[in-house]
């Protein structure tokens, strides 16, 4: 065991003295601060604490005003590194709540740097997108590492992180309630809140607990944001983006369509100035592919860019000796799960299933029952199938559909057909045309108009045929295949990951990790109270309990407890 020897030292204090951050005004063992009446146009985010290095997992919660109460919204949240590039967007609905809570796992190749931690929604009246809060937070890479502790320059000043919310008025009195003020490691500790008003009374709400080793990382954030929109949003889920006109000229005034081959449907944008498009989509859970094509009959080939930036945040992140000892000795602790080959953030999430929808083709043929031909432009040919495919004289082939409903003498389609191959759209007709019998497996033709109207409206106009290959082809059209987006729908509820000494297989394992306790959805009971409990980690060190309320008429209140463990 002579190899892991690093690990036993590193409980507390001996590795950690580290980065101030002040929280709101908390100077003994327990602090109160409260607001009641909050204005309609704040709002607050509660963080469980107050940095993260990489591959951790960002715990918060938002707080909306009373504006919110009763009132459903979808809020779309977005991380964007320091130079504002987004690198997470999930999706949130409060169902009528003032308040709802969520998670990021940091990527573990996240650069260094003050991220910003984004929500906003769509204002009904403008069409706006309104930013309900939003807050600095610092992520440190310790895979990377940074530069080695130096001798302390007694000309120099520690860097810290103040939190910005605004002070709470004294209307609401929190208080955490402990058996005790010292524990042991690995002991349970229950504990319980209590809230009353000026008068005494118990108040009924909700409330999150943070619960973070003190000398690590002095406690969670607490940030509120001033909201500045008409106080009613839209509780559709949007995609926000730019369009490009691939062949020149302007995209502008143009309709877009949104693809889901999951829904077997096409969602609809208008282009507005400047390329700009908000794309309603129907609310899902988990992750869906989004295909954004052009109308043909007035921009086909396009370019879309989701919103992939904000402004960029000009926050310093702090870099002294003390995060430098932290960050080297985070890498230590990640050392200790990888040895002992398990997880310190071990989110478990069942992922909701996707709906398929299975629509009933106007024709179909299984491939493989039919006489085999080199090309699908002469399966189609000799099959009299209603698509057809005309050699034209600079050697590629056009697709047209048969038009039932048309009683001319020219009884197809007007315009080319829109082909599903493998879930990606194309009207790419030569490259049906030449694909190789061999690897197809099923096709599916829609040309009755009462079907495409349903389903595809202006984009299958002119017929739509499903094609299905027996594995996934590697060249299918450049161009459609790009403005594919994986989106991801209304978070997946997840658990924050309690320690437990019993799950501990191996005794000889220590567990360590700066966040004990993270329980972002408690109700107090009507006499005011509500009751938690956990178990501590290795860690002998200073512990803080951090507690955010809100009333169930939007008052809050704010409470934090210390703690010891020997």
């Amino acid at each position: 065991m002579n190899n892991i020897t690093f690990v036993f030292p590193y409980s507390k204090r001996f590795l950690y003295s580290f980065l101030t951050i002040w929280m709101i005004a908390f100077c003994s063992d327990i602090t109160v601060a409260s607001v009641s009446d909050l204005e309609d146009n704040t709002s607050y985010i509660h963080l469980d604490k107050s940095f993260y290095v990489t591959g951790e997992v960002i715990w918060y919660k938002l707080y909306l005003g009373k504006e919110f109460k009763e009132k459903e919204v979808t809020i779309s949240c977005l991380i964007a590194n320091q130079k504002g590039k987004v690198i997470g967007t999930m999706f949130y609905q409060n169902n009528g709540q003032m308040h709802f809570n969520g998670y990021y796992k940091v990527p573990f190749d996240a650069e260094s740097g003050m991220y910003t931690l984004q929500f906003s929604g769509v204002d009904k009246n403008t069409d706006q997108s309104i930013v309900l809060g939003e807050v600095s937070v610092p992520i440190y890479n310790d895979l990377k590492g940074m530069a080695p502790p130096v001798a302390p320059d007694s000309n120099s000043m520690e860097v810290t992180i103040e939190e910005t919310a605004s002070p709470l008025a004294n209307d609401l009195k929190v208080v955490i309630n402990l058996p005790k003020n010292s524990y042991q490691q690995r002991e349970a500790v229950a504990g319980s809140v209590s809230v009353t008003n000026a008068a005494g009374q118990p108040i009924a709400g909700n409330l999150s607990i943070a619960v973070v080793d003190k000398e690590l990382v002095n406690g969670g954030i607490v940030q509120s944001t001033n909201i500045a929109g008409s106080g009613e949003y839209k509780k559709d889920l949007y995609l926000t983006g730019t369009v490009s006109n691939l062949a020149g000229g302007s995209a502008e005034n143009s309709v877009i369509g949104g693809f889901s081959a999951t829904d077997a449907q096409i969602y609809y944008a208008k282009v507005k100035e400047g390329g700009k498009f908000r794309m309603k989509l129907p609310v899902f859970n988990g992750d869906k592919i989004i295909q954004f094509l052009g109308d043909p009959k007035s921009v086909e080939n396009i370019g879309v860019q989701l919103e992939q930036s904000i402004a960029a945040n000009n926050g310093e992140l702090p870099i002294n000796n003390r995060v430098a000892n932290y960050v080297a000795l985070s890498k230590q602790r990640k050392k200790i799960f990888q040895y002992y080959a398990a997880l310190e953030s071990n989110i478990e999430i069942t992922p909701t299933k996707a709906k398929i929808v299975k629509q009933k083709a106007n024709q179909s043929w299984n491939i493989k029952e039919y006489e085999y031909f080199e090309y699908m432009y002469i399966f189609f040919k000799e099959n009299l199938s209603p698509l057809r495919f005309e050699f034209k004289p600079d050697s590629t082939y056009a697709a047209k559909m048969y038009n039932p409903s048309n009683q001319t003498s020219d009884k197809f389609f007007g315009g080319k057909p829109l082909f599903i191959i493998d879930n990606i759209a194309t009207r790419d007709g030569n490259y049906v045309a030449r694909m190789r019998m061999e690897d197809v497996a099923e096709v599916e033709l829609f040309y009755r108009l009462k079907d495409l109207n349903k389903n595809y409206k202006i984009f299958g106009s002119n017929g739509v045929a499903k094609i299905t290959t027996y594995e996934k082809l590697n060249k299918l059209p450049v161009q459609e295949s790009k403005n594919n987006f994986t989106i991801q729908g209304i978070q997946e509820a997840a658990d924050f990951p309690l320690f437990n000494p019993s799950d501990i297989k191996d005794s000889r394992q220590p567990f360590f990790r700066p966040q004990v306790y993270w329980n972002p959805d408690t109700a107090t009971d009507g006499s005011g109270k509500a009751n938690f409990n956990y178990y501590q980690t290795d860690d002998k060190s200073t512990f803080q309990i951090q507690v955010v309320f809100q009333g169930e008429n939007g008052e809050m209140g704010y409470a934090t407890k210390l703690y010891t463990v020997e």
